[in-house]
């Protein structure tokens, strides 16, 4: 973690707005979404990087708010056929 990643989080801490919560992980729908969304490396190393957001929004609000815009459409083609994440929105908070 960056220097700033964890001066950040313990701000966050105190302000009694970090939330633990321990989220399954689900291997079948990792495999199932690198097999259908990545045609390169890059695009798999980049998933693999972002799926415990998919899974925190399919354990609670279904939605997702990150800037990558690479990552979203990614996982947006891998929505045409893993079920699992169809119902999950992506939120760019800058658009």
């Amino acid at each position: 973690m960056t220097p700033f990643a964890s001066r950040w989080l313990k701000a966050m801490a105190r302000r009694g707005r970090v939330v633990i919560d321990d989220v399954p992980l689900s291997n079948k729908m990792r495999r199932e979404i690198e097999r259908v969304a990545a045609r390169k490396r890059s695009e798999v190393d980049a998933l693999r990087k972002d799926f415990h957001l998919v899974e925190a929004a399919i354990a609670h609000d279904r939605t997702v708010v990150s800037l990558d815009e690479l990552v979203r459409r990614l996982f947006k083609a891998a929505a045409l056929s893993v079920t699992a994440i169809k119902k999950v929105v992506w939120v760019n908070p800058v658009n």
